[in-house]
């Protein structure tokens, strides 16, 4: 069910009753929440009115916390995957990106065949397709007639924060989601 947000709690669908038994759980589950932003967490805490150990986390990952070994994990990965675009740092074009099963629903033949047309028309950059999945035969020969220094697939990865982290634009041309996962 879909509980939309009012300014007064008590219009909500469901409002008191809800709270009510919202509250109850959150008491008795004291697990750490994570919120994707200061505004969320401060409508959370003027909801629920408790006190639970929260944290705000804007892209859901802590890129900017990762350790002097995942820099050096990212420098390696970013000169592997792209190696001719790598040597100079300040002319390497910026790097657009997917993470996804590469099923039709993703459809991620449009995000290539967008990046081409970009590319046609004067906007250099490179692609990072994360994941892997039936599609994938298909994408390669989409992508066989482009320069392949500028795109890459990674296969199925458990690294995939750390490709994340080399993206300059993350995108998501799904045709239908439920739940992205790889947004959240």
């Amino acid at each position: 069910i879909h509980m939309p947000m009012t300014k007064n709690k008590n219009k909500r669908p469901l409002g008191r009753l809800r709270g009510f038994f919202l509250r109850r759980w959150y008491w008795s589950h004291r697990y750490r929440i994570l919120f994707s932003s200061v505004g969320a967490q401060r409508e959370f805490n003027n909801y629920y009115n408790l006190s639970l150990n929260s944290m705000v986390i804007p892209s859901g990952v802590l890129f900017e916390q990762l350790n002097k070994s995942s820099r050096r994990i990212l420098r390696c990965l970013e000169e592997t995957c792209f190696p001719k675009t790598a040597k100079d740092s300040s002319n390497r074009p910026p790097m657009i990106g997917v993470v996804c099963q590469f099923v039709h629903q993703k459809n991620l033949l449009l995000l290539i065949d967008a990046w081409k047309w970009a590319a046609a028309n004067g906007c250099n950059t490179r692609l990072l397709l994360i994941g892997d999945g039936p599609q994938r035969v298909e994408i390669e020969a989409r992508l066989a007639d482009c320069d392949e220094c500028l795109w890459n697939i990674t296969g199925w990865t458990d690294n995939y924060a750390e490709y994340m982290s080399l993206l300059d634009l993350f995108v998501m041309p799904s045709l239908f989601e439920s739940l992205p996962l790889a947004l959240i």
